[in-house]
């Protein structure tokens, strides 16, 4: 009685194989004698052929031809594993795999459903030479088509990828060159107000660790440092005499420079990718009980990300040496916007009082020496 090991291997049957050019055949059935008979004729067609005597024969020839193999022909019913089942597996491990059947019950049902299991063809013995040449033929053309699909498949992907890489390279430098633009506008008003601009830098890195602290996502958190930084690209339509007036704004003045929120809103509203820092920049001036401007909105009908920035910016602006007052100690800032809390969400207070000593250290640990012309509007 053979061994495990010996009923595993292939049964191939040495028929002579004079023109094994129009492709390769694993042909699977149980009775040895019709398997030799079928493996000759179609070794006549000129094809090369393998044989297997049941499905864990033909998985294991499978797997030895490293997805080799053209065509599977294999019969309906077999002991233990049937025919249908073999095709199906394989198909799916091998899409381009073509599978045909062939039994010797002509039975409707079993065609139905060895077309549903991808089968490209039905044969039922005995199978004469005339009729295996043609459903090869069929089976090799079909098997052609499903590769140059493939092989088309994979040229479109990697022209996908490739074009892929184009683009993100070409997205990224798009992007250098717009933060550029911007922060040369930034810099255009830094010098218009008479002032370094690290007060923007710093109420930017303000608004990020805050935004860190509410969860804010990469996206928001990206929304948020745009807008802290742009918050003030209205103040370009501002006037220069009351925009570096070095004393306090009359009430007509002071008017003029509240429209620099709307004026800031309908520079940024116009590209449609910069329309939720357009809102946050229009927003950044309201206050948590309505009090603020230009809508007077209250609590959270501001926008999450205009509640923290607005936070920042007071705290900055009290923190940060002035024109008219020295820089003040963090308790003395904190001190001195809890006087106005009303203005603020609560939870956004707490936030910034628990970051003191980070804040201290990558923002404050040498207090700038320069003034600036900018009035507390918290």
């Amino acid at each position: 009685m053979p061994n495990k090991d010996q009923t595993m291997l292939p049964k191939m049957v040495n028929v002579p194989n004079r023109q094994a050019t129009k492709g390769k055949i694993l042909l699977v059935d149980d009775n040895p004698d019709f398997l030799q008979t079928i493996q000759s004729l179609a070794t006549e067609c000129g094809y090369q052929t393998l044989a297997g005597e049941d499905a864990l024969n033909a998985r294991q020839i499978m797997e030895e031809e490293n997805d080799t193999v053209d065509i599977l022909m294999t019969d309906l019913r077999m002991p233990g594993e049937d025919g249908i089942s073999l095709l199906q597996d394989l198909g799916k491990q091998h899409p381009s795999l073509v599978g045909i059947l062939f039994t010797g019950c002509v039975e409707t049902q079993n065609a139905i459903k060895a077309i549903r299991a991808g089968a490209i063809d039905f044969l039922t013995k005995p199978i004469s030479l005339s009729s295996l040449r043609i459903a090869l033929a069929r089976a090799m053309a079909y098997r052609r088509a499903l590769l140059a699909k493939k092989e088309k498949e994979l040229e479109l992907e990697q022209l996908a990828q490739n074009r892929g890489k184009e683009l993100t390279k070409a997205l990224k430098h798009l992007e250098t060159s717009y933060h550029f633009i911007l922060e040369s506008l930034v810099s255009l008003l830094e010098a218009k107000e008479k002032n370094t601009g690290n007060h923007t830098r710093r109420v930017v890195t303000l608004s990020l660790l805050l935004a860190k602290a509410r969860r804010l996502s990469p996206e928001k958190s990206e929304i948020l440092r745009l807008a802290a930084y742009l918050h003030d690209i209205g103040k370009i339509g501002i006037p220069d005499e009351i925009l570096g007036k070095p004393d306090r704004l009359t009430k007509s003045e002071w008017a003029i420079m509240k429209s620099h929120v709307d004026i800031g809103f309908r520079i940024l509203s116009r590209n449609p990718y910069l329309a939720e820092v357009a809102e946050i920049v229009r927003c950044h001036h309201e206050h948590y009980d309505g009090s603020g401007y230009p809508r007077g909105l209250k609590g959270e009908e501001i926008p999450l990300e205009a509640r923290i920035f607005t936070v920042a910016d007071a705290f900055d602006g009290i923190r940060s040496q002035r024109a008219y007052h020295p820089s003040r100690t963090p308790a003395e800032t904190i001190k001195e916007l809890h006087k106005n809390k009303a203005h603020f969400d609560p939870a956004i207070l707490v936030e910034i009082e628990s970051l003191q000593q980070e804040i201290e250290t990558k923002i404050y640990t040498d207090p700038p020496s320069h003034q600036s012309h900018e009035y507390p509007d918290y």
